[in-house]
């Protein structure tokens, strides 16, 4: 990923434009985008927070979790030797208050060897949780009621002003689109998801779908009914969330959301 950094940086100084023109909604404003943190009671880290705000939307955002209570700070392959949760979802206006409502998750089970699998959660089981909005801080209130054994409750401190992309998020703004626009419930319809970042060492997003052309770089989401293992549809989900391409086999692509453009 490391040829698309200077266009990435690019693309979030742009959808930050969009969403000053636009104008994100004022119940939202308290919600700024970037990256932030869940610390223990010892003052590290287990828990972080990507965040990006849309126009009309609001904050689309992941959560990855991790029960640590220790002393010292986590590193990178500290994360790989523990249970994870992922999440992804919105923080949307409640009628009192704000939710996070999160519509894909995957629970992380390291295995002896080192290596870890990702064991998807049932949509119906996930946390709703409610959320409290603050100037460089949000805070999600403890709920039991999701499947997750790791909560997710805290206090979320801000961090840094760029979130780092994931599919999670990508997943979160695709289910809060029509169902006429992308075919697929997936409150309703047993469905099966694949993911894939389209801008790895050995390909880039122009290679499998060329009408999107070399500007494009984010995730490829596959919805396949359970059932058959039929494929439903597809979709291209640039990293910053700025649009949703729907795709066909053929390498063909029809914008189906813009930021900034009415819902539906």
């Amino acid at each position: 990923m490391k040829r698309w950094t200077g266009r990435i940086a690019l693309m979030v100084w742009l959808l930050a434009a969009v969403m000053l023109l636009a104008g994100a909604s004022p119940v939202f404003a308290e919600a700024a985008a970037g990256f932030y943190v869940r610390q223990n009671g010892n003052g590290r880290v287990n828990a972080q927070m990507n965040v990006i705000v849309l126009p009309g939307i609001g904050p689309v955002i992941s959560v990855s979790v991790c029960d640590y209570q220790g002393s010292e700070e986590m590193m990178p392959e500290d994360w790989q030797s523990r249970p994870v949760i992922r999440l992804g979802g919105t923080i949307q206006a409640m009628q009192a208050g704000y939710g996070a409502r999160f519509v894909i998750g995957s629970r992380t089970i390291p295995r002896p060897d080192g290596t870890a699998v990702a064991e998807p959660l049932p949509i119906r089981g996930l946390p709703s949780v409610e959320a409290v909005m603050e100037p460089r801080r949000i805070i999600l209130k403890s709920n039991r009621n999701g499947q997750s054994d790791l909560d997710v409750a805290g206090v979320y401190e801000f961090a840094g002003l760029t979130p780092s992309p994931d599919a999670y998020k990508a997943f979160a703004l695709l289910e809060w689109l029509p169902r006429k626009d992308t075919g697929f419930n997936p409150w309703t319809e047993d469905c099966r998801y694949e993911f894939r970042d389209l801008n790895g060492q050995e390909f880039s997003t122009s290679d499998i779908y060329p009408s999107l052309g070399t500007d494009v770089c984010g995730y490829e989401i596959k919805v396949f009914n359970q059932a058959d293992g039929n494929l439903r549809a597809a979709f291209v989900v640039p990293y910053f969330l700025e649009a949703v391409y729907r795709v066909t086999p053929d390498g063909q692509a029809a914008v189906i959301y813009r930021a900034g453009e009415p819902k539906g």
